[in-house]
């Protein structure tokens, strides 16, 4: 789902979505991704879950590679929750926690996920993460960061809170001249920077292909949550799109570790 916030409050905007619209169906917040060649099929997805399965193609490119059977995970600006879903439904880890900065979005979860024995969610600000050092073996940021105030601040809390050979897997959308920022930022934490991906023309892709079942999971809504879906769909469709498009908008993708 596009990030089309209140420049003033970004939070107002997810607090408003989330309040509206009840629907379990949308269960993600970011714009997925589409393999440019060959079948859209992710193998360890359940059929259950296959409606989700651009933004299952996101999360499997995140963490390709990582090992997380029994492992410690937090997903900063979780949403409404379906990467914690994924992973907690078909990687095997100890505990996955999502983090959200907007009260509606954490009740939202509490109440679509309560069957998930292993993920929990809590109330934070990414700038202060409420945990202590070297609690998580893996960090999730998917399309968030870009609403933060102090992305150092968030990249250092990231640091402290990963466990020495942690992966940071991080993702977002910018504006093409930002990107080398970025990077810069995060290795003045310490991060290592195995790959930095451009995943512009997948997200364009995942985006075209999702519109039309995007419209009617938010066509589904009922009054006032009916127009914001809809206003939203119609944002991402003659704003955002075009940009990625024309390449005014950029989208990244981070491998990264904490050393140790």
């Amino acid at each position: 789902m596009a990030k089309q916030q209140n420049r003033r409050n970004p939070i107002a905007h997810y607090e408003q979505l989330s309040s509206l619209i009840h629907t379990e169906d949308l269960l993600f917040m970011n714009h997925g991704y589409a393999k440019l060649r060959g079948p859209n099929e992710v193998a360890w997805l359940g059929r259950a879950d296959r409606k989700h399965r651009y933004h299952a193609q996101f999360l499997d490119q995140l963490i390709r590679g990582r090992r997380l059977v029994g492992a410690d995970i937090l997903d900063v600006g979780s949403g409404r929750g379906g990467n914690c879903r994924l992973l907690t439904r078909y990687f095997q880890p100890r505990s996955v926690i999502g983090l959200d900065l907007s009260k509606a979005n954490i009740r939202f979860c509490r109440r679509a996920h309560h069957d998930e024995k292993r993920l929990r969610f809590v109330l934070g600000d990414a700038m202060s993460l409420p945990f202590e050092a070297n609690t998580f073996d893996c960090v999730l940021n998917v399309e968030s960061s870009h609403c933060y105030p102090n992305l150092l601040r968030f990249f250092e809390e990231a640091w402290r809170v990963l466990r020495p050979g942690g992966a940071f897997c991080y993702t977002d959308c910018m504006a093409p001249v930002v990107q080398p920022r970025v990077s810069q930022c995060l290795e003045q934490v310490g991060f290592e920077i195995s790959a930095v991906r451009d995943v512009r023309r997948n997200v364009v892709a995942a985006l075209e292909a999702n519109s039309l079942q995007y419209k009617r999971i938010l066509q589904s809504a009922n009054g006032k949550g009916r127009e914001l879906g809809l206003r939203i769909w119609r944002s991402i469709m003659t704003e955002i799109l075009p940009r990625y498009r024309a390449g005014h908008l950029a989208y990244s993708l981070w491998v990264l570790k904490k050393p140790g």
